[in-house]
């Protein structure tokens, strides 16, 4: 049930998100006005063209322009990415375990503050860069954050669509904070059954993947009578809350970084993220939010502009769409038809650039962006804590947002010299990918949606990789 104060954190912490949002796309129009510089009334013919100085205002203020070529600007744009790659790994590891999901989000407010701040005032390339930098540390934090945190505070009939109770449940004399934290997002004073259900959730995954292993003692350990709602004990409905005893082969005990790369248990979690992860990012989604305007500018100069806000308000209305499908639609079904989709699309941009027919380029990178928003944009952050338990989901998330982020970040920096050397056949390239990457998730990706983690992993226990 969506109850008010569920409304309220949910709206609260996607925020952060249009933060995210805002940043990837800031420098996509204004790139002439910032990097095209008049020349000087007075120029030296000795440093002109070489040396900001000749743009600085006489009295002090900041330079009418800041002068870089293709390369410059593509790193400087591609520096998000690589800012986002250290804060998604730091915030794993650290911030979101350690700080809770709550605070450690208020504590990335500074670090895209402070990054804001310096690319406003900046007037060099190096301040641009640092700016820069910053933004996308806190920018990583957000995608490791926020997905968390709402999948962890609501209810499976809503998770799609959006200080954490089941992170505290994780904390040692935290349970009756959990319990209270999850009577307020509900609204009602009985929630014992569902933070049962938690604890038995993340021991059972445990439990099941190992024992398929030989390796489990969970099953017969008689601490599991000191979880919530224990076996053993008084009837299901009737069982008290009770503390809960953490140790390192129950889910109290929080998943490392290096525990999840190296666990068998993860093996067939770490490939599914690896996949959505690259086919997010090697759909070339984001070639076409950093560079909108530079792409379509070669067939429509007037309109060129005008297209990359016709493509953010179809981003934005697709993303209201999207938050509709995810509790009505398959998540795998969303995530092949946006494979598919977005496949179509680039192929028909690139044929449309090399024949020079503009409007079925607008109409092409316009599909692309719509394709996205329904699948591959929201599905790849929505599914790590689903399939993998609590315990696991921070280092879930750093692990598949730095595949995300390294990838962005090589996409990014090279988009405009692979367009340089292929021009509009470089979306070929990416329907390629697209094609093969969608192919691999047709094989590999399970169903999720209103599954907990327990469930999904049955789905592959079977057939468990070694």
């Amino acid at each position: 049930m969506a109850t008010p104060a569920l409304i309220f954190n949910a709206l609260t912490i996607v925020l952060g998100s249009f933060q995210y949002g805002h940043h990837i796309g800031e420098l996509n129009s204004p790139q002439k006005v910032i990097t095209t510089c008049p020349e000087p009334s007075f120029p030296d013919p000795a440093t002109l063209g070489n040396y900001l100085d000749d743009y600085v205002e006489t009295d002090g203020s900041l330079p009418s322009c800041i002068p870089m070529t293709n390369a410059e600007w593509s790193v400087l744009v591609a520096t998000l990415t690589l800012g986002g790659l250290i804060g998604a790994l730091f915030v794993g590891a650290k911030l979101a375990d350690r700080w809770g999901r709550r605070n450690a989000m208020m504590i990335n407010n500074a670090s895209l503050s402070i990054g804001s701040i310096v690319m406003g005032c900046a007037s060099s390339y190096t301040a641009m860069l640092v700016g820069r930098f910053f933004v996308g540390v806190g920018c990583g934090v957000v995608t490791v954050i926020v997905p968390m945190y709402l999948a962890e505070i609501s209810p499976p009939e809503l998770r799609g669509s959006l200080e954490s109770p089941r992170f505290l449940l994780l904390q040692p004399g935290s349970a009756a904070k959990a319990k209270r934290a999850l009577q307020i997002l509900r609204g009602r004073q009985d929630v014992t059954k569902e933070i049962r259900d938690w604890t038995r959730q993340d021991d059972r995954a445990i439990a099941e993947e190992e024992s398929q292993l030989g390796t489990s003692p969970l099953l017969n350990d008689p601490s599991e009578s000191l979880l919530v709602g224990g076996a053993g004990s008084q009837g299901e409905d009737e069982q008290p809350l009770q503390p809960r005893t953490f140790n390192a082969r129950n889910s109290g005990h929080v998943i490392s970084m290096a525990e999840f790369v190296s666990m068998p248990r993860f093996r067939r979690p770490i490939l599914i993220l690896l996949l959505v992860q690259l086919s997010q990012q090697l759909s070339g989604i984001n070639g076409v939010i950093f560079y909108s305007t530079a792409i379509m500018s070669q067939i429509l100069p007037s309109s060129g502009a005008m297209i990359t806000v016709y493509i953010s308000i179809v981003n934005t209305i697709m993303t209201l769409i999207a938050a509709y499908l995810m509790d009505r639609a398959n998540r795998r079904t969303l995530l092949l038809t946006s494979g598919v989709t977005m496949a179509a699309s680039s192929f028909l941009l690139a044929t449309s650039l090399n024949y020079e027919i503009p409007m079925l380029s607008a109409f092409s990178i316009i599909a692309f962006v719509a394709s996205f928003a329904i699948g591959l944009g929201p599905i790849p952050f929505l599914i790590i804590p689903e399939v993998v338990d609590t315990t696991a989901v921070a280092s879930a998330s750093s692990f598949a947002l730095s595949v995300n982020f390294t990838s962005n970040f090589i996409v990014s920096a090279m988009f405009l010299k692979l367009q340089e050397w292929w021009g509009g056949n470089v979306f070929y390239f990416f329907f390629a990918c697209l094609a093969a990457l969608t192919i691999g998730m047709n094989k590999i990706i399970p169903e999720t949606k209103g599954k907990t983690p327990e469930e999904v992993a049955r789905s592959w226990l079977s057939s468990h990789i070694h």
